[in-house]
């Protein structure tokens, strides 16, 4: 559907976006985020507690400790210093690739990310 021109123009915009120093922050925090051991360890558990917790959700056999223990587990991870850093790091990506939207919206009169997502079937 596109012709050769504007795939050029598109793979030299990624190229460009690919160079800014918070993209690959972006790509090095995320790649330490899944590769790291103790994460890993911390989302096993965390996975084995969910499921044991939904278990006991549907037996009625929940308790405020096993509440407290997936609750505890949850914030131990999203305040390990690995995930803080992605999150920061994709905040920054998204703001960058927010003024692209803008700067791209401009230039052809409509909101492009709003048009290029899906639509919704039912409104």
């Amino acid at each position: 559907m596109l012709d050769t021109n504007t795939k050029q123009h598109i793979n030299n915009f990624v190229e460009v976006l690919k160079n800014f120093e918070e993209y690959n922050d972006f790509v090095i925090a995320s790649e330490a985020n899944e590769n790291d051991p103790e994460l890993k360890s911390l989302r096993k558990e965390l996975g084995r507690l969910r499921k044991h917790f939904n278990e006991n959700q549907n037996n009625g056999n929940m308790t405020q400790e096993e509440i407290q223990r997936l609750r505890s587990l949850q914030n131990h991870i999203n305040s390990h210093h690995i995930v803080h850093n992605l999150v920061s790091s994709q905040n920054e990506l998204i703001m960058i690739l927010q003024e692209c939207n803008e700067s791209i919206s401009r230039e052809i009169g409509l909101d492009f990310a709003q048009n290029t997502a899906p639509s919704s079937c039912c409104g």
